[in-house]
């Protein structure tokens, strides 16, 4: 039986696309970039054009663009070079940005948690009356990747910019990323394998005129290292490829259909505008490990939360107030653009053989 994967919010294919793009990259243009001879000039020639493909993909300059190995290191880039005094985030984001935000408090500086409502957004206002004068950045995420609730970043990017503070933007599961340019971000990351791009690639977006230590070789001085021109080329190929967004969300919302229809207790965790693809469903009176157990010997994939801390009790679904009781049987289902409608209705089938198995209706 062919498997049903339903968590595209953790990692997705790589696109046929995307290694068409990178194959002269291992083999016959093999150069540093960074090199001053024929074959690295030919390769800082084509990290360029990749860089260009890019920003034409997102609709910023070229400068723009500083390519990095993915999410994780792009927010850590955004926080540890930017943060100073005071800085503001919200009680919700991915674990990089709470971990750097754990940094910049041991380096001296002081973070203000803005808590979200129970829908799982954070209110503009609460993010602007934690406005200090020695406020130096304001770190809000542009959709949750557990719940899928889109955040309300051009209101916070509007507060940030009135006030002469800098607004960064994790944009790792933005559904569009090319909308992301127009919300507002000074600074935003993406993680290419959420795209169709390999592990590893990704980009810190630095938009024209922000104040950023550049204290290094590459990547205009914000990333040393050698340049992978392979990825930057799948990178630009993932980006370029563009998914069917209305498809994905008409699965999604078949999907959670199908869940509340056939599973009584079932409550959706996330109310208000989400990402089209992510639904959190909790199954109070089980387990979510359980489920997930019995949703694997059914061939059907998916999470119990962001793939960074599943070991952990969720804290986006702690901290949006909900009970211990729906967050230890929460489940998140993320489609993606291979799914069918034949596959949401067998993993819900699944899904509700496999609660019932556990509570007993």
């Amino acid at each position: 039986m062919d498997r049903i994967y339903l968590d595209n919010a953790a990692t997705v294919p790589v696109l046929p696309e995307a290694v068409k793009a990178m194959e002269p990259y291992f083999g016959a243009e093999w150069g540093n970039p960074s090199a001053k001879n024929l074959p690295g000039l030919r390769a800082g020639k084509a990290l360029e054009e990749a860089r260009r493909r890019t920003a034409a993909a997102l609709g910023c300059a070229d400068y723009d663009v500083c390519f990095t190995s993915g999410g994780t290191e792009s927010d850590m880039l955004a926080l540890l070079r930017l943060g100073r005094g005071h800085v503001i985030t919200t009680a919700i984001e991915h674990s990089a940005v709470i971990s750097a935000c754990r940094m910049l408090e041991g380096f001296g500086a002081e973070v203000t948690y803005v808590m979200p409502g129970s829908g799982g957004a954070v209110d503009p206002d609460d993010v602007a009356r934690a406005i200090r004068p020695d406020t130096s950045l304001i770190a809000v995420m542009y959709a949750n990747n557990e719940t899928g609730v889109l955040q309300p970043v051009e209101e916070i990017a509007g507060i940030a910019r009135e006030r002469g503070i800098t607004f960064f933007t994790d944009a790792v599961q933005a559904p569009d990323p090319a909308a992301v340019v127009s919300c507002g971000a000074d600074v935003f990351s993406l993680s290419g394998h959420k795209l169709g791009a390999p592990k590893g690639s990704g980009l810190l977006c630095v938009r024209k005129g922000i104040r950023i230590a550049r204290d290094g070789e590459q990547e205009y001085g914000i990333r040393p290292g050698t340049q992978n021109v392979a990825f930057a080329f799948a990178l630009s190929a993932a980006l370029e490829s563009k998914p069917d967004l209305c498809r994905v969300e008409a699965l999604r919302d078949r999907l959670e259909r199908r869940i509340l229809d056939t599973v009584p207790s079932a409550v959706v965790n996330g109310e208000g505008r989400r990402v089209p693809g992510i639904l959190n469903v909790s199954f109070p009176g089980a387990e979510s490990e359980g489920i997930l157990f019995l949703l694997g010997e059914g061939g059907v994939d998916a999470a119990a939360g962001s793939a960074c801390t599943s070991s952990s009790p969720s804290h986006v679904l702690t901290a949006m107030g909900l009970s211990a009781e729906r967050v230890s049987s929460a489940v998140r289902f993320s489609v993606g653009r291979m799914n069918t409608e034949e596959e949401i209705d067998r993993a819900a089938e699944v899904l509700r053989d496999a609660v019932r198995r556990i509570i007993g209706k």
